[in-house]
């Protein structure tokens, strides 16, 4: 049992880790390259910030359209706004 909460805790910390990395990311790569990147992965994690972002630019909707490979699409750490 205590094997199982060590694994989450790590897995959740890992996940705070890489929201955070990708929020430095989101400002200096282009939306483009993120966008690429999205359409190569199958899991996409994510703060609202960052969701906010790419759903404001132009070329956003065009590009999910061709995305095959995605397949979950998660959002943490704040409510996202309606």
């Amino acid at each position: 049992m205590s094997d199982m909460r060590s694994r989450d805790t790590a897995g959740g910390m890992w996940a705070a880790g890489v929201s955070a990395f990708a929020g430095i990311v989101l400002a200096t790569i282009s939306v483009f390259e993120i966008l690429e990147a999205i359409a190569a992965s199958s899991v996409f994690m994510a703060v609202p910030p960052m969701y906010y972002k790419l759903l404001d630019e132009p070329q956003f909707v065009a590009a999910t359209k061709s995305w095959t490979r995605p397949r979950l699409f998660t959002c943490g750490s704040a409510p996202i706004r309606s």
